[in-house]
């Protein structure tokens, strides 16, 4: 059980941070929160969740990882269309696993987020604290799911120790997560704006220059 929570906050890990260091890498970090790439992001994002199902905790045929948390920063950080998008893409690849007894519960909860989510974010997106839109988002993720084996189920107490565990290390992943894309937006606004003036720099003035003319380039 451990190795695959470890594999699966790894996963996230490493996802994250390649996703920033390649949006910094191309000057592109300013966008990171406006993001209209709706189709490459949503794209990553299944792929991130195709391995947390694959590192997935297998008790009884009902699979436990921590797509709830990526769904969570998914929503907060894409949007409603990459969540949609990803989610039902995602929920269509965990039927390829195998149909089972449970296969019910992955309908739903899909379906449930599908609907709920977004309307979610619009309520906690009021509260001026990010790190407590995340927890909220984070949280409702994973009730949804332990309200769902609950009641299909019918056995509550059968896996509480496993969500007593994700409980724990998604609060945790919550705030390592977080700090990570601030200290990385930190870092890229430090690398693109004059440190006395606050405007951005002569760097990122060539940055721009050289778009502006590769698209100049394109339409000509």
């Amino acid at each position: 059980m451990f190795i695959s929570i470890l594999a699966n906050m790894s996963i996230l890990l490493v996802s994250l941070y390649g996703y920033l260091s390649y949006y910094v890498n191309y000057n592109k970090f300013h966008s990171f929160l406006k993001d209209k790439g709706t189709f490459f992001n949503s794209i990553f994002v299944t792929i991130v969740g195709i391995f947390l199902l694959y590192f997935a905790i297998e008790i009884g045929g009902a699979r436990y990882d921590l797509r709830f948390l990526l769904l969570a920063f998914t929503v907060k950080y894409f949007g409603n269309k990459v969540t949609i998008t990803s989610t039902l893409l995602l929920m269509v690849i965990r039927l390829f696993w195998g149909i089972d007894n449970h296969t019910p519960i992955a309908i739903c909860y899909s379906v449930l987020l599908v609907f709920t989510l977004p309307m979610l974010k619009y309520i906690v997106s009021k509260i001026n604290s990010d790190i407590i839109q995340l927890l909220i988002l984070n949280y409702y993720c994973l009730l949804i799911g332990n309200f769902l084996n609950a009641i299909i189920i019918k056995n509550p107490l059968r896996d509480i120790n496993i969500y007593l565990h994700l409980y724990v290390i998604s609060t945790i992943l919550v705030f390592v997560l977080y700090y990570m894309i601030n200290d990385i937006k930190k870092m890229q606004k430090k690398a693109t704006h004059d440190y006395l003036t606050k405007m951005k720099n002569r760097s990122e003035f060539q940055a721009k220059l050289e778009v502006l003319q590769k698209k100049k380039k394109f339409f000509l």
